[in-house]
Order: structure tokens, then sequence, then C-alpha cells
């Protein structure tokens, strides 16, 4: 197939993707084309299932034009009523990493105070929405002034600036009953933060670390946070979308069909779509069609997060996305 590529994604992790070393993923050679998720139209097909005219999610990389076969498209694009850019975005990867590390590793209580690190970027911005439909307090945490005050239109009950001199302090002030699950993308000097402040069996899904992306296998210097996990005996786990990832045979297809249904019926927020989209779960494949999502999976998941979907729906929450 040949595609004319839409949309682009860009995203943290693919700034590993640069880094040689271990990984989940080969990095990209130098000079080669920097890889990356898009949202794509097909200009010619010799696919027997995919169309001329059709817009597909594929791995159409960095470029303006790609020729790929049907093992790199992920799915195609109906007319859903959302903006296509949705679809790497909080309708793809980061908006499933999101519902999946907040249900599957957070497992939020209503109640329960949850902060999330990164909060202003669509994997951040979705925890965020999600944990305050579920009833729970949300702080957010973004760097800058602009990043916080935006963080007040997507509802956080409180918005911090992690380079404010007392980011330490306002922190402590904010969660009065201490921290349930901390959904951690940055680590760095927030997660120094946070540790103190971190209640009895709190959670912490591990989304990522871009504090140290550029850190070029540096170790830092101390402290030692292992004795303060032990005693509070703090549960951890990874939501990374690779398909190598331990959240990867834990959540099933029937989950991202699921959230996939939330997004069409409801107008969840991220500040820019991106990224790679969730794709071969290993359990219940065989209850889903291509693009199916049933009445019954969508109760499913707004009974998992204690909201109705018309709540869910009267949310009024802003969806953002990228321009043209």
């Amino acid at each position: 197939m040949l595609l004319r590529n839409r949309w682009l994604s860009l995203d943290p992790y693919m700034r590993g993707r640069m880094e040689e070393g271990p990984s989940y993923a080969a990095p990209v050679a130098v000079d080669a084309v920097m890889e990356g998720r898009t949202v794509s139209e097909v200009i010619a097909s010799n696919h027997p299932g995919i169309a001329v005219g059709e817009r597909v999610v594929a791995t159409g990389n960095w470029q303006t034009h790609a020729v790929v076969d049907g093992d790199s498209i992920t799915r195609t694009l109906g007319d859903t009523g959302l903006p296509v850019s949705t679809a790497l975005g909080v309708y793809g990867m980061p908006g499933f990493t999101a519902y999946a590390g907040l249900q599957e590793i957070g497992r939020l209580q209503p109640g329960e105070t949850l902060v999330v690190a990164a909060a202003s970027g669509p994997v951040g911005a979705t925890v965020g929405q999600i944990a305050k439909l579920q009833g729970a307090r949300t702080v957010g945490i973004a760097g800058g002034e602009q990043k916080r005050r935006y963080l007040e239109t997507l509802g956080f009950d409180v918005a911090l600036d992690h380079r404010a001199d007392d980011f330490a302090a306002q922190l402590r002030a904010a969660v009065p009953n201490g921290i349930d699950v901390y959904f951690e993308n940055v680590g760095g000097h927030v997660f120094e933060a946070v540790v103190p402040l971190l209640n009895d069996f709190a959670r912490i899904p591990v989304c990522g670390t871009i504090a140290t992306y550029n850190a070029r296998g540096a170790v830092p210097p101390g402290p030692d946070r292992l004795p303060g996990f032990m005693s509070r005996c703090c549960a951890s786990g990874s939501p990374c979308a690779a398909s190598s990832s331990p959240i990867s045979t834990r959540c099933s297809r029937r989950s991202w069909r699921t959230w996939r249904g939330g997004c069409r019926r409801a107008r969840c927020s991220t500040a820019k779509t991106s990224s790679r989209v969730w794709r071969r779960h290993r359990r219940h494949s065989s209850a889903c069609s291509r693009g199916a999502t049933s009445a019954s999976w969508w109760s499913s998941w707004t009974e998992r997060c204690g909201v109705g979907a018309g709540a869910f729906e009267r949310s009024g929450v802003a969806m953002a996305h990228t321009g043209p």
C-alpha cells in the first residue's frame, strides 16, 4: 500500500529510540527515517481488505509518504465523530495507556488521592480526568505556569508547577491525607517530593521517567529510596504500551475496545495527539470483531470507573487536538 501521511505522532518514547542499548524495541539507526505512528490516507492498495481512500493508523514514520504492508496497519478509521488526530492521542495509545495504568495497576478507588506527573501531556491529562470521574481527589503536576493553568481547565482539584521553589511544600499541602496512587511520568525531583507522602499500600504505575532520558546510562546519586518502599509495601508496575510489557499480558483486547468505546461517547482531553496505538492483546480476542465495540463493554468500562455512561457523556471535558 502507498500511504500519504496526514498526521504524525511525536512522543517521549522516541527519545529512547535514539539511544543505543537494551530496550523493548531496536534503536533507530543514524540517518534512518524516524519511526512513528501516523494517521494516513491510502492512495494505492493491493491489499484485499483495505481500499483506496480509506484512512488508517499505520507505522508511516516521519515522512510524507510510505509504502507499507498489511502488518503495518493497526486499524482503519471509520466515522467516529471525533477528529482523526485523536487516533494518535486519547483515542489511541496514550488514552489506553492512561486507562490501563490507572485501572490495572493503580486500581484507584473513590475518595482516594491521585497525583500524576506530566499532567498536561496526553497520558497524564487523561489519567486526571478518569480519576476525577471515579470520585478521586486529583493533583496534577506540570512544568511552568502556563501548563499549570491548563491543568485547572481540565478539572484537577490542585494544579502545581514543579519548577516552583517551594514545590515540595506545595505538594505536601495539596495531599493532607497522603497519596494513594502516584502515576509516574517524570522521576527526578518530582518523584523525590512524592515518596515521603505515599500512604501504606500506595500504587505507582510507572509510565515513564523523562527526567532521566538524557542521563545516557549514568546512575544519579542517592538517596536510596528502597527502604521507604519496603516500609510502605507499595505496588508498582509499568503500563508501557510495548507488546512485550507486563501490562500487555494483563490488559485484554476487550479492555482496548472498551476504552475506544468510551472515547466515542465522551469528550476526554489530551494536550497533544500522539503515538503508538495499543494492539495485539492476548485475551478475549475472539470476543472482539475489528472496530466493533458493544454497549455491554461500554457499560463494563463505566462500572469499573464508578460512573454511569450518562455521567461520562455529560462531563463536558474539552478534547484538545493539534491543528493541521
